[in-house]
């Protein structure tokens, strides 16, 4: 990677380093990558919300429907039905999340 420098020397704090978008954007990919989200993670990832308040905005909301069912017969979003617990595929539903969020009715 090549990094150009007006004028002088560039200092990086002690603890930062210098990364490739790219590379970044993989590394963010594979934090999700194999990992499940309760509902509780859920609730700790969106800023103020309630297992209920998702549910009903988000999992229930016919607005969003066909891809909550898709996600749904692919087992992305298992569970919610007699007290059984969600789980969320992170890799897919975080994306999802983020391509919806102006969606969303926060």
């Amino acid at each position: 990677m090549e990094l150009a420098v007006a004028k002088g020397a560039l200092t990086i704090a002690e603890g930062y380093l210098v990364i490739d978008k790219n590379q970044l954007e993989e590394l963010s990919k594979e934090a999700l990558t194999a990992k499940s989200w309760t509902l509780s993670d859920l609730q700790a990832r969106l800023p103020r919300k309630n297992g209920d308040w998702i549910i009903k905005h988000i999992i229930d909301n016919p607005k969003f429907s066909r891809d909550i069912q898709k996600m749904r017969d692919d087992r992305v979003i298992i569970g919610g039905g007699r007290g059984s617990n969600w789980k969320f595929q992170a890799s897919v539903f975080g994306p999802w999340l983020d391509e919806h969020w102006k969606d969303i009715k926060w």
